[in-house]
């Protein structure tokens, strides 16, 4: 089977060698592989594999690499020029780096992927219909799995760069365990910005505001204490800036603190998914009102 067709087979379950597979069989025919074929198609970046390689792997990798350098530049010019970052420090800025990424790539990927629902056509559908749970998890399934393959990649090339290289198994383990913990609860913040989304007229900009901004107030390239005090409590007003200092308590082996930032990002993380359903229902109530739900998608 070429490289080709496993890709395909991948993206969408009811394309590729499936000679072996009973196409009739209910289960490649349910709600949830259902979400999963739309927000697959959907993706851009899923279009082609130079296109996945490129856009999944490389680019998270090199953004990592680049908020990496950025916070080894802040933590040179606080210690004075030419001084050297010891392991603790360096694995500290790739933790915080590793799982900014993998938060802001999360809010991206979902937000993103859930606007171009107005030029897919799929929003009428997901407006007017009821769509089970089932087929929504399909679709924020498939977007983890996109996302943590690029947070995968950004480990990789944080670890050869950085003191991560010194971790303990424990400390791996507890790494992608907070990088997957931090993927689900940032997708509440994703949920969000494509919900709000539907009242502008550009669908994208609030996506690739948010890519741009998040790293820099998210506590991604340094901690939020930079930040005044009233300025850093009104940050911390997002899952993103609990997480990244959940990670820099993972990398320095403070194991309590890291529990309970990671918990308070979860929660954080809920309620922006709870404020994203409402949105969506006063968004969807709107347009149905006033009769412009089909022009949502063109």
């Amino acid at each position: 089977m070429s490289i080709r067709t496993i890709f395909a087979s991948v993206v969408d379950p009811n394309r590729g060698d499936r000679s072996h597979v009973n196409t009739d069989d209910s289960a490649w025919q349910g709600p949830f592989v259902t979400g999963w074929r739309i927000t697959m198609r959907a993706t851009p970046s899923l279009g082609s594999v130079p296109a996945t390689l490129v856009q999944v792997l490389a680019a998270p990798a090199f953004t990592a690499l680049f908020y990496l350098m950025l916070a080894h530049a802040g933590e040179h010019t606080a210690a004075g020029f030419g001084a050297a970052i010891d392991g603790t420090a360096s694995a500290v800025n790739a933790m915080a780096v590793l799982i900014g990424t993998c938060c802001v790539e999360s809010c991206t990927s979902v937000s993103a992927t859930l606007a171009t629902d107005r030029f897919e056509g799929t929003m009428p559908y997901v407006s007017l219909g009821r769509p089970s749970l089932r087929s929504w998890a399909g679709r924020i399934g498939a977007m983890f799995v996109i996302t943590l393959c690029s947070g995968c990649a950004a480990m990789a090339a944080l670890a050869c760069c950085s003191g991560m290289v010194s971790f303990d198994a424990r400390r791996w383990v507890a790494a992608v365990a907070l990088m997957m913990l931090s993927i689900l609860s940032c997708s509440g913040m994703g949920l969000l910005v494509a919900a709000c989304s539907l009242m502008m007229d550009d669908a994208l900009f609030l996506a690739n505001f948010a890519g741009y901004a998040l790293p820099l107030v998210g506590g991604a390239v340094a901690p939020l204490t930079v930040f005044p005090p009233i300025v850093a409590g009104a940050l911390h007003a997002m899952p993103l800036a609990w997480l990244t200092d959940a990670a820099r308590a993972l990398a320095a082996g403070r194991w309590h603190a890291m529990m309970v930032d990671s918990l308070i990002g979860v929660g954080i993380g809920l309620l922006w998914a709870v404020a994203a359903l409402a949105v969506w229902r006063i968004c969807m109530a709107y347009h149905r009102r006033h009769d412009t739900v089909s022009s949502l998608g063109l």
